[in-house]
């Protein structure tokens, strides 16, 4: 009888964290002056997650737009990239 060696990897995810990202935009000198901001969106990308026992690390990026009202009275739209290293503890995490 031969033995074979199977590898499992089981992510369940329930608790959930909530994170603040905060970084600085500079506004470009060919794009027009931010009046005020309309709103955000974006999408968040993970690269790389370290799992240990008890804590998780996260390496990622946000890549997001700003869309606002500028000096001229134009909608603008202006794109950015945050990157981000998050490390959250947890005795459920395994």
């Amino acid at each position: 009888m031969e033995k074979e060696n199977i590898k499992i990897r089981k992510k369940v995810c329930k608790l959930t964290k909530k994170i603040k990202l905060d970084g600085d935009i500079l506004v470009p000198d060919r794009k027009p002056d931010i009046i005020s901001v309309i709103g955000i969106n974006g999408i968040c990308f993970i690269r790389k997650e370290e799992i240990f026992d008890g804590r998780i690390r996260l390496d990622g990026n946000f890549n997001g737009n700003v869309i606002y009202l500028s000096d001229l009275g134009e909608t603008k739209c202006l794109n950015f990239n945050l990157e981000f290293l998050e490390e959250f503890e947890n005795s459920q995490i395994s």
